[in-house]
């Protein structure tokens, strides 16, 4: 028996338990039995918590999720708001409007602020689903404590609870000993990608083998992998692999996460922010590539915090960058880029051109821009663009020049609005829609 199937025999013994019905108190309450499923990490959560909530709506449990990109029920959205913005207040309300609903399993997105807020202090966690803590040196007292920040989640899983953790996370050994200070576990389910046969990265998709399961999944690079992998872990409780391989493969990409809207060349939105989190994106991007094409990054920064961080990381794996305005919380997209840039410095980068106002990028000749771009990058440079107008038309002319520099056989990966509803900038804020700015841009587009 291999490996994958003891574990999943070992997990079958836990199904009883963990399908039991809610339970609340006398008062209402959401109390300590709720079959409350978290999943906690500094990335990963909203994209596992997709794939877990639409394995199991499709095997019709009344199912629900609480997430940042909102709550959801039984297939109705019940708010927009992002779970890590809820009081705990609003998280109380929010299990009452499921409790109402009846819901057999809610999958809740553990958030810092969730954390921070005490929001979970009444709750106890009938499982944790552990994505990855994303540090890379324990050492860093900075990172150690959003390591130890992250993990305070596991203090809400009942007593012999289950815990599914990345074995492909760099610091597995220090998980499982922090876990064990806590309670004893019943049993610490393993992901792992050498568990997976055939695995091919691909832009338009990804597929793998678990024994002799085959999946292929239109999600697209390791970004998304490890995250279907931890949801396959827990679902396979209830559901079997063959379910779960077509279920998978008929469910669109889990949106604003390297979610693929447009081929040849293959554009990516992701709503990655952080540096840590950008460089997972691009480098899931560049993994899944074709041979020959090269990668574009429109990226930016919404804070001081590691905003040269981005810029150094991205420079060290893209080919183009080009720095357009997100939401921004400190200081002016213009000031923020000149962060971004001074580590793009760092790494060969040198700057092409930089837009005061739209109406400069407007009037330029694109063709000549473009043909400076790639002399630049022939000699070994990265080539970097500025947008520093703090106005959603600048991102638009963004993307506009990302499509322009790409060739059908490239990758375009747009990071830091792809689930933005508006775009808060300076004092004021617009609506905002990623994939409408896209599909507009490549409406005009004369390719």
């Amino acid at each position: 028996m291999s490996k994958f199937n003891k574990v999943t025999s070992s997990l079958k013994n836990l199904s009883t338990k963990l399908a039991a019905s809610l339970k609340y108190k006398q008062s209402g309450e959401p109390g300590k039995e709720l079959n409350l499923v978290g999943i906690v990490g500094a990335a990963g959560k909203t994209t596992t918590a997709y794939y877990l909530y639409n394995i199991f709506r499709a095997k019709k449990v009344n199912v629900a999720s609480i997430t940042s990109q909102g709550s959801f029920c039984a297939g109705q959205q019940l708010t927009t708001i992002p779970v890590d913005e809820f009081t705990p207040e609003q998280l109380f309300e929010i299990l009452q409007i499921i409790q109402s609903k009846k819901a057999s399993i809610i999958f809740l997105e553990v958030t810092p602020n969730l954390i921070k807020n005490k929001a979970l202090q009444d709750l106890t966690l009938q499982a944790l689903i552990l994505t990855n803590l994303l540090v890379k040196d324990m050492e860093d007292q900075l990172e150690r404590t959003r390591a130890e920040h992250i993990f305070s989640a596991v203090h809400r899983v009942k007593e012999k609870g289950l815990v599914v953790i990345n074995a492909d996370e760099p610091h597995t050994d220090w998980l499982l000993e922090q876990a064990n200070k806590v309670k004893q576990y019943v049993f610490a389910a393993w992901c792992q990608k050498k568990q997976l046969n055939d695995v091919k990265l691909m832009p338009e998709g990804t597929s793998f083998s678990i024994g002799n399961q085959k999946f292929s999944i239109p999600a697209v690079g390791e970004y998304n992998l490890m995250n279907i992998m931890l949801a396959i872990r827990f679902a396979v409780q209830y559901v079997s692999l063959e379910h779960i391989a077509i279920i998978l493969g008929a469910l669109r990409p889990a949106p604003a996460r390297l979610e693929l809207v447009h081929t040849a060349p293959a554009i990516l939105v992701d709503s990655a922010t952080n540096s840590s989190r950008i460089e997972h994106a691009l480098q899931s991007a560049r993994l899944s590539m074709k041979p020959a094409g090269q990668l574009v990054a429109v990226i930016g920064a919404g804070y001081t915090d590691r905003a040269m961080e981005i810029g150094f990381l991205a420079a060290s794996i893209a080919d183009f960058i080009i720095l357009a305005p997100q939401s921004t919380f400190e200081l002016t997209p213009a000031e923020l880029n000149q962060l971004v840039w001074s580590g793009i410095e760092r790494v060969h980068g040198v700057l092409v051109d930089r837009f005061d106002t739209i109406e400069e990028y407007k009037l330029i000749d694109k063709a000549k821009l473009v043909l400076k771009a790639n002399e630049s990058r022939q000699s070994g440079r990265v080539p970097v663009f500025m947008f520093d107008e703090p106005i959603p038309e600048s991102r638009e002319l963004a993307i506009d020049l990302a499509a322009q520099l790409a060739k059908p056989e490239d990758t375009i990966v747009l990071a830091g609005a792809g689930d933005t509803r508006e775009l808060r900038l300076g004092e004021g804020s617009a609506a905002w829609s990623e994939l409408r700015a896209v599909q507009k841009v490549l409406g005009q587009a004369s390719k």
